[in-house]
């Protein structure tokens, strides 16, 4: 039996946990991120990008060199540079689109890409993601998870301001976190 502190501590706990993690409902998450066009959704994930510690730069909407998001983070003594992909997809991104990724971060000499999609990376992604250290992935279900993390569970209810509010613009981190 635990203290009665000690207890209320674990029942704070079990619920951060639950809310950000268990009852995290993924139908709801992709229902809402598929609401998004597709350049909302890539304002979006630089945003998040942006909460994570990354200072942003959103490419253009078309002809974009084969990156929505370049991103950049500093810390003493190493500085990263990586290059976002952003698929919202109901179905499999294949492996064509991550090898044309690495191509581009080979091209620009980036540390590594990030390919971000609503829906799921085939085996072949996995495979290379796996194989290849320079890329990541992101899927629909992690995706849901770090926009908990970062935004908070009622992310939905501000995915308007999310994802219409350039990174350039004057929003501050507070403000993309609804304050929390």
């Amino acid at each position: 039996m635990l203290a009665e502190g000690r207890a209320d501590g674990l029942e704070d706990a079990i619920e951060i946990i639950d809310a950000y993690y268990i009852n995290s409902d993924s139908r709801d998450n992709l229902e809402a991120l598929f609401s998004l066009s597709p350049r909302e959704f890539e304002i979006l994930i630089s945003n998040l990008y942006r909460m994570m510690g990354y200072k942003v730069l959103l490419t253009a909407p078309q002809r974009d060199g084969g990156r929505d998001i370049v991103a950049e983070r500093s810390k003493l003594g190493e500085k990263q540079r990586v290059l976002i992909e952003c698929k919202q997809y109901s179905g499999t991104v294949k492996v064509d689109i991550a090898r044309a990724l690495l191509g581009v971060v080979a091209t620009e000499r980036a540390n590594g890409g990030i390919l971000v999609t609503t829906g799921r990376c085939s085996k072949g992604v996995r495979d290379l993601a796996k194989s290849d250290d320079r890329l990541d992935f992101v899927d629909g279900d992690k995706l849901g998870l770090l926009l908990n993390q970062h935004f908070g569970t009622e992310w939905r209810r501000r995915l308007v301001r999310l994802s219409t509010h350039n990174p350039r613009s004057n929003l501050s981190a507070d403000e993309l976190s609804g304050g929390q």
